[in-house]
């Protein structure tokens, strides 16, 4: 009898498999720790797996917890990704994170992270013009 059970189990085991073809792969998406600029700005990272080109990918960023400010990337690769911010920074600020796989159907998250924020970066000007002017105009 105890044999009639292992054979029915073993074929249960064998037949009872699905294709490959029946395997889903989800997306995933890791979070990973920033880089904050001591001369201010910082750059969010993420790990992005198993998407589709018609998906959304990208960052949500928070300084509070009733707001989100959305960050699209515009060319996501399979990999690590990143995107900068320079300005809309305040010093002293600790800012959240996460990262998304948004498809059709579904929103997947990365844990969230968090940094203290350097604030924005200087603006610097390169040129201006008109170059010249006269003090009395």
């Amino acid at each position: 009898m105890k044999n009639v059970y292992l054979i029915l189990f073993l074929g249960l085991v064998c037949f009872g498999c699905g294709k490959s073809e029946d395997i889903i792969v989800l997306p995933s998406v890791v979070t990973q720790k920033s880089v904050t600029f001591q001369s201010g700005g910082v750059t969010l990272y993420a790990d992005f797996q198993n998407f589709s080109s018609n998906d959304e990918l990208g960052f949500l960023i928070s300084n509070n917890s009733n707001s989100y400010v959305n960050l699209v990337l515009e060319n996501p690769k399979t990999g690590q990704n990143s995107i900068s911010l320079t300005s809309g920074l305040y010093l002293n600020q600790e800012y959240k994170y996460v990262a998304y796989i948004k498809t059709s159907t579904e929103v997947y998250y990365g844990l969230e992270e968090s940094f203290l924020s350097t604030g924005s970066k200087d603006v610097s000007f390169v040129s201006f013009s008109p170059n010249k002017g006269n003090y009395h105009d």
